[in-house]
């Protein structure tokens, strides 16, 4: 009877501590993508609640993402001397703050798959926490990488002199879509997911046209009005 107690109890010790190890693995995943939600919420407020100076900060930094000629064209959008108009320094906020946006979300899809894929490799004697924090680095500045391009993309091809109509709309500090909801809520309370039409009406995708407020989406709104 003692030998069969003995061994329960040895088998319900190795249980718990595989519970705890199991819950401790976990936590330490959060912990690898709640890193990154740190660093990208803090770069979001700071453009969002910086002034003209934390713009400049920001698109300042793109030049170690950006090949030198890229650079120097957004560089020439940029006076230095003269502070940006009003409207202006709006639109690039929210350039800067969508596209983070958009590809943020993409990301932590991006996380969840790693996530299940890591376990697999466990099989091949590879640990999938080591694993999931270096692929999870190695995506995280392959985004960061992305929202510098896009974003340098969308000011360089952006005409100052039709921002005349931009109408600013307010945005909350932690955006709907910086939470790991796939919807987003527009302005007239409409729900809408990242891959519905716009309902702007120009027949693109929300998260290519209204989530990024092009100027196509800005004018087929003010035509609607």
């Amino acid at each position: 009877g003692k030998l069969i107690t003995n061994s329960l109890e040895k088998a319900q010790e190795k249980i718990e501590g595989f519970n705890f190890d199991s819950r401790k693995h976990i936590l330490e995943f959060d912990d690898v993508l709640n890193f990154q939600r740190n660093i990208i919420y803090s770069k979001r407020r700071e453009v969002l609640t910086g002034d003209e100076e934390s713009v400049r900060n920001y698109l300042n930094g793109l030049a170690e993402i950006l090949e030198p000629e890229e650079f120097q064209k957004l560089e020439g959008k940029l006076t230095k001397d003269t502070a940006l108009e009003p409207i202006v320094l709006e639109a690039l906020r929210r350039i800067i703050l969508q596209t983070i946006d958009l590809f943020w979300v993409d990301h932590l899809e991006m996380m969840e798959y790693l996530r299940s894929s890591v376990n697999l490799r466990a099989y091949g004697q590879r640990d999938p926490l080591v694993e999931y924090k270096k692929d999870g680095l190695r995506f995280f500045r392959d985004m960061e990488a992305s929202i510098g391009r896009q974003v340098a993309e969308f000011i360089i091809s952006l005409d100052f002199s039709t921002l005349t109509n931009f109408r600013p709309a307010p945005i909350e500090v932690e955006a709907t879509a910086l939470s790991d909801s796939d919807r987003v809520t527009t302005d007239d309370g409409l729900k809408i997911g990242r891959n519905d039409q716009c309902p702007c009406g120009s027949g693109k995708k929300w998260k290519k046209c209204g989530m990024l407020n092009t100027e196509e989406h800005q004018r087929l709104i003010l035509e609607k009005k």
